[in-house]
């Protein structure tokens, strides 16, 4: 229904809103957007938020949920 894409869109706008702060912070350093905050990892949080939330109706809450967490960890695995 309505509410694992509730749920999605939220985690979804939760990510841009992070990205955007950190953005700020990062340009008092003189550092580029570009560079250090839409590498690859900014891309793959992007791909697999879009997965879970394509995947949360058919498959259920916990799989799904399961899936987003073992992925995220594997993709971001060893980064500081």
């Amino acid at each position: 229904g309505a509410r694992p894409m509730g749920a999605a869109a939220t985690m979804v706008v939760s990510y841009f809103i992070i990205a955007w702060k950190t953005l700020k912070s990062e340009q008092d350093k003189q550092e580029t957007f570009w560079v250090n905050i839409l590498p690859r990892d900014v891309w793959v949080g992007i791909a697999l938020i879009i997965a879970y939330a394509v995947l949360l109706v058919p498959l259920g809450f916990l799989p799904t949920s399961f899936l987003f967490l073992f992925a995220m960890t594997k993709a971001l695995s060893g980064r500081s």
